[in-house]
């Protein structure tokens, strides 16, 4: 039983702890009879709580469950006691229930009667045991005995006891074995429970109240047995207290039963906790609930709060969803059905957290209340994990969808780079042979310009789908924007105002060269165009190590190590929610028709993943964006980009070319090339046509020029085939889409020469006069 303290300092506080253990109804009020204290069992005959009672007006509360007649007749009773100072006892019928009212005076020191205790005492056992106990004492004792409990009374004057022969079995005593009283107690009751069990029996007598308690005796063979004692106060034709009878009932099965029951629920509420499920009761016709310390816990009160209600709990959900789950409980209520539901709640911290609600619908054992009976849970964890799943999901299918765009690219690069070169150089062989007088001329130049922007539109498509051919080297970066920022400053225009911050350390990053300045370029190109009359473009660079935890919380570089981190950043316009998804796919573009290709942005992020590197993009619209690019710090001192002019020269003497290309047009075009400047050309469609040569041709080759994607057998092989017969011949590959190969040797420190198509003829001269001069 619960009840409430009582803050007057001058009551008798013996009086009010005892109320913890009546078994029945038991209130305290005071001359004005208001409630200051009550246990559990009376706060229920009103329907209420024990914290809703306090203070309320007794007489009040009990008008809804009492006629005038009885309500005026407990005003009186009441009103008498406070005027003779004297207890008032009466018993009434309710339905087939008889019912012992006690109200009992108590003084203060001063000897004023400053409260009144009332208790209400189901006594219909008792007075049917007192009617029928002569006429059918036998068949009582028979059943007393068969139910294993015992009779007894004491005669409060004497002292004397009376026991029925079931006593005697309940203490392991055989009769008249030692005197009948509550001396005995000394002797069968357990040591742990023996001053409790005196001090009861002596709080009966003085309160003149029912007595009830448990103890445990210590059987003979040493076993241990329950009992509960329950007696009632007999009083004289003058109301004197004259004797108390009752029972001694064997409760052994029912404390095992309930030590079961404790253990079970022991570890419900283990589990419970460890799993974050609180469990709560909301009663629907007051809507106060109660509710488990876990419970308490998921909204964030250290303390277990132990007036809680269902407007406590909404006023936790955060506002956006406090309507709906206002409107889902309600309707719940309203059909008398289950419901489940998640949502957020605001924790007493302030801490923002996912829950997860469940409620099932039911009715009292009597049928008097219904409620609704719930779990909460805290789904904070998994709720991240479902929205990180969700944004992995996400990276997942654009990724895809990027690689997917980038295989198309590559597909394609091979066939159309061929064309393209074959354009090219058609058009520069006429431009060469005509004179520049005639009307046609600027025809010529018309399609040889469109080539070659056709060209880069494929480099740029290779560099999204990371299959441009590149011939990584190692740079400073900090060198590389230096010699970039004069170029970068004119592109920009005189409005913009472009500012750098290096890392004061030497910044080492291995990346074809033409690409850096591809990134530059592009990032400041579009900076430029987001800024709106005059702004600011600011690059910096800094050293930045990643380690594995931060990778595994989340970092844009998945990878730990050192890394290099460029960023540019604008004061524009910055970038829509809308459209920043899309920024680098391919021919995405936000720019007015014919004001962008729509290739920047997917050309740079093809680059920099290339080079094992990562992007990310912060915007804010109105503000501006910034672009942080991440490429791994190059740590081995190797020799760093060295600037000279290439120029093109004639080849000294006569050479032999081994020609080895699939693709008929370019063949013709690059041996009419070749034979117009001079070198003896050998051709070979085919790398098994170009593996016969030796056996036909007894002069020395000086050059194998290659398209290293052959059919049957790559460029790389072949040239290791005829090494063997000409082990002096240099070697000079071409192609339209040659990523993997040349990688590869790249990567494996191999002397590569290189030439990607589309060419123009100065190209392919320059790259043979190189080829030519290497070691």
């Amino acid at each position: 039983m619960s009840n409430v303290a009582l803050p007057h300092a001058d009551v008798n506080t013996a009086v009010f702890s005892v109320l913890d253990a009546f078994p029945y109804p038991a209130t305290i009020v005071d001359p004005t009879g208001r409630i200051v204290s009550i246990n559990t069992l009376f706060a229920l005959r009103f329907g209420l709580t024990v914290s809703e009672c306090i203070g309320q007006d007794i007489f009040v509360l009990a008008s809804t469950n009492l006629n005038p007649e009885r309500l005026t007749f407990r005003r009186e009773a009441g009103a008498d006691v406070l005027r003779t100072g004297k207890a008032f006892v009466f018993e009434e019928r309710r339905g087939t229930e008889i019912h012992r009212t006690t109200i009992n005076p108590y003084r203060s020191q001063a000897g004023d009667i400053t409260h009144v205790l009332v208790t209400v005492l189901e006594v219909t056992e008792h007075r049917l045991f007192e009617r029928n106990a002569p006429v059918d004492k036998a068949s009582a004792q028979l059943a007393l005995k068969l139910s294993r409990t015992g009779i007894w009374e004491v005669e409060l004057e004497s002292g004397r006891n009376f026991w029925s022969d079931t006593m005697w079995e309940l203490y392991d005593l055989t009769p008249g074995e030692v005197e009948a009283s509550t001396a005995v107690w000394e002797r069968v009751v357990h040591p742990d429970d023996r001053n409790r069990a005196f001090q009861a029996f002596e709080n009966a007598i003085r309160l003149e109240v029912e007595l009830n308690f448990e103890f445990r005796v210590r059987y003979r063979d040493g076993s241990i047995h329950w009992r509960m004692a329950r007696g009632l106060p007999l009083r004289d034709q003058a109301g004197r207290l004259t004797s108390y009878i009752g029972i001694l009932v064997d409760i052994t099965d029912r404390k095992q039963a309930e030590a079961e029951l404790a253990k079970h629920r022991q570890h419900t509420d283990f589990a419970l906790e460890k799993s974050h499920i609180g469990v709560w009761d909301l009663n629907l016709r007051t809507f106060r609930a109660m509710r488990t310390p876990e419970a308490a816990r998921i909204l964030g009160y250290h303390e277990h709060e132990t007036d809680w209600s269902l407007n406590m709990f909404m006023r936790h959900v955060i506002p956006e969803e406090r309507e709906e789950t206002r409107a889902l409980i309600n309707s719940a209520i309203k059909d008398r059905k289950n419901y489940a539901f998640e949502c957020r709640i605001r924790r007493v911290d302030g801490e923002i957290r996912w829950i997860a609600v469940n409620g099932i619908y039911h009715t009292d054992r009597i049928g008097n209340e219904d409620h609704i009976l719930g779990i909460l849970q805290d789904i904070t964890e998994r709720k991240l994990a479902e929205e990180e799943r969700e944004q992995l999901q996400a990276q997942l299918l654009h990724s895809q969808k990027l690689e997917l765009i980038g295989q198309l690219a590559g597909g394609i690069a091979h066939d159309f780079n061929n064309h393209l070169t074959s354009i090219i150089g058609n058009t520069e062989l006429l431009l060469n042979q005509v004179n520049s007088s005639q009307p046609f001329v600027d025809k010529l130049q018309f399609i040889h310009q469109a080539a070659l922007r056709s060209a880069d539109l494929t480099r740029q498509l290779l560099a999204f789908a990371r299959k441009q051919t590149v011939k990584p080297k190692v740079l400073d970066l900090n060198d590389e924007i230096e010699h970039l920022l004069p170029m970068i400053s004119r592109l920009i225009g005189s409005d913009i105002t472009i500012e750098f911050s290096p890392e004061t350390r030497r910044s080492l990053i291995s990346i074809d060269p033409s690409q850096l300045d591809q990134i530059l370029t592009n990032l400041c190109i579009n900076a430029r165009d987001a800024i709106k009359g005059q702004g600011r473009i600011r690059l910096t660079t800094a050293l930045l190590p990643v380690d594995s935890k931060a990778s595994a919380e989340g970092h844009i570089c998945q990878f730990p190590g050192n890394y290099v981190r460029l960023t540019v950043s604008d004061t524009g316009s910055g970038i829509s929610l809308e459209a920043l998804p899309h920024i680098f796919e391919p021919f995405f573009t936000t720019k007015e028709l014919g004001k962008g290709s729509g290739l920047g942005l997917s050309t740079v992020y093809g680059i920099v993943k290339q080079s094992k590197g990562c992007i990310e993009c912060q915007t804010e619209e109105g503000t501006g964006t910034t672009f942080s690019i991440y490429l791994p710090q190059h740590t081995e001192e190797r020799a760093v980009r060295l600037r000279s002019d290439s120029r093109s020269g004639d080849t000294e003497g006569q050479l032999t070319i081994l020609l080895v290309e699939d693709g008929t047009e370019v063949l013709k075009l690059v041996t009419n090339i070749l034979e117009m400047n001079g070198f003896r050309v050998i051709t070979a469609s085919d790398a098994e046509t170009a593996i016969e040569i030796p056996g036909h041709y007894p002069g020395r080759i000086d050059l194998l020029l290659a398209d290293i994607r052959l059919p049957g057998m790559s460029g790389v092989e072949l040239s290791l085939r005829l090494h063997e017969a000409y082990p002096e011949m240099k070697i000079l590959f071409m192609s339209a889409y040659a990523t993997g190969m040349i990688d590869f040797l790249s990567m494996n420190d191999q002397k590569v020469n290189f030439i990607p198509k589309p060419f123009t003829i100065k190209d392919l001269l320059s790259a043979i006069q190189k080829a030519m001069a290497a070691s």
